[in-house]
C-alpha cells in the first residue's frame, strides 16, 4: 500500500457514475491516466449495479494493479431505495465486494471512512461530492463562491480562507439554505420551472407531465450540440432540434402543427430565462450570506458553466473563473471524482506515515 501511486476517485450519482484514475508523480503533481462517465440510471437499473461496478473496477485494476479506490455517493437519493441509509448500504457493499483493496468513502466531515463506518455514519457519507470539489478549489481560489451547474442540479459552495464554509451538510438542509438548487443544464423537467408561459402575449398554463427537459430547451436555442445532449430524451425519440421543438410544444399541450417554430423558440427562451433566474437568485443569496464577502472570485464548473455564465455574474462584482482553466476540461467535467482521487492520495499518506 505504501508503494502504490495510482488512485481512483469514483463519483456514484443517481444518473451517472464517473471515475478518474490518477498517478502520483510527486507531492503535488498528478497525471490523469483515465477518466470516464457512464450513464447508469438507478431508478431503472438498480439491480444491475453490483455487476456494473464490478466490471468497471475490474477493468481499472487490470490496467493499473494495486489501485486504491475512493468513492463519493449521491445515488442514495434515488427512489429505487426505500431510504437513503438503504442506498448507502447497498452501494457501499457493492463497491467493497468489487475492490481488491479496501475502498474508502468520502464524507461531509472531510474524512474518508472504511466501508463499515460509511454505512454506520451514512448521513455523513451521503451526498458528499460537492465538499470534495470545494476543498480542491479552495487551494487555487481561497475566497470564492464555487458554482457547479451540473446536468441535474446546481451546487453553490462558499469557500473562505481556502476552506468550504457550508451552512447545510445534508441535501434537505442545503435546499433550505439555497446551497443546492434543483436546476441543471440537461435533466431538469421544464414543468418545474414554469407553471405558466406566454404564447403571443397570452398567459398559458403548462402541463406538469415530463414532456420536455432543459436539454430540449438548449438544443432549440442552439446552445448545445447533439452529442452534448448526453441523456435520454423524455419521450425516447431523437434529440434533433425538430424533436426537441415537438417536446417543448407538448408542454403547453400543443404540437408542431399548431405552433410555429418562432412560437416554440419563444417558449424555449422563456424557459431558459426561468432557469437562469433560479441560478442567479441562488448566487445572490450566497453572496449576501454574511461572510466577509463579496468573494474575490466566482469559480464555475459543470456542464452548464459556459451556458449560464453570463447570467450568473450579472450584478455580481467578482471575477469569473472557470474550473476547466485550472484543472483541465475533462477533469473539471468530472471534478468530484478527480477531487476524491487527489484527496485519497493525501489521506492514505497521512494514515500510513
Amino acid at each position: 500500500m505504501m508503494n502504490n501511486s495510482t488512485y481512483c476517485g469514483i463519483d456514484v450519482g443517481g444518473a451517472n457514475t464517473k471515475y478518474v484514475v490518477l498517478s502520483c508523480v510527486s507531492n503535488k503533481e498528478f497525471n490523469t491516466l483515465e477518466l470516464k462517465s457512464h450513464y447508469f440510471p438507478f431508478w431503472e437499473r438498480k439491480a444491475e449495479f453490483p455487476e456494473f461496478i464490478k466490471d468497471l473496477i475490474q477493468n481499472i485494476e487490470d490496467k493499473y494493479p494495486g489501485t486504491e479506490f475512493g468513492c463519493t455517493i449521491t445515488a442514495e437519493l434515488s427512489d429505487s431505495f426505500e431510504t437513503k441509509r438503504d442506498g448507502i448500504k447497498f452501494i457501499v457493499h457493492s463497491i467493497t465486494k468489487a475492490c481488491a483493496n479496501i475502498p474508502q468513502f468520502y464524507s461531509t466531515s472531510g474524512q474518508f471512512f472504511t466501508p463499515d463506518d460509511a454505512v454506520d455514519l451514512w448521513i455523513k457519507t451521503a451526498a458528499s461530492n460537492w465538499h470534495a470539489t470545494a476543498r480542491i478549489v479552495g487551494r487555487f481560489s481561497p475566497d470564492t463562491l464555487l458554482v457547479d451547474i451540473g446536468s441535474t442540479t446546481t451546487d453553490l459552495i462558499r469557500i473562505f480562507q481556502s476552506k468550504p464554509c457550508p451552512v447545510g451538510l445534508t441535501d434537505t438542509k442545503r435546499l433550505q439554505t439555497g446551497e443546492l438548487v434543483y436546476v441543471g443544464a440537461l435533466r431538469t423537467n421544464v414543468a418545474a420551472l414554469a407553471t405558466e408561459l406566454l404564447i403571443d402575449g397570452i398567459p398559458t398554463q403548462t402541463s406538469s407531465e415530463f414532456f420536455a427537459c432543459m436539454g430540449d430547451v438548449l438544443r432549440v436555442l442552439g446552445m448545445i450540440k447533439s452529442q452534448e445532449y448526453s441523456i435520454p430524451t423524455p419521450d425516447g425519440r431523437s434529440n434533433s432540434i425538430d424533436y426537441c421543438m415537438a417536446r417543448i410544444a407538448r408542454v403547453v399541450c400543443s404540437d408542431v402543427n399548431l405552433l410555429s417554430p418562432d412560437q416554440i423558440g419563444n417558449l424555449a427562451k422563456q424557459l431558459f430565462q426561468r432557469a437562469s433566474e433560479r441560478i442567479k437568485m441562488a448566487v445572490e443569496r450566497q453572496i449576501g450570506s454574511g461572510l466577509p464577502w463579496p468573494p474575490k472570485e466566482i469559480v464555475l464548473t459543470g456542464v452548464g458553466a459556459k451556458i449560464f455564465d453570463q447570467e450568473v455574474i450579472q450584478k455580481v462584482d467578482s471575477r469569473l473563473v472557470y474550473l476547466s482553466d485550472i484543472l483541465g476540461v475533462k477533469e473539471a467535467e468530472n471534478a468530484p471524482a478527480f477531487s476524491i482521487a487527489v484527496l485519497l492520495e493525501e489521506w492514505m499518506k497521512r494514515e500510513n506515515h
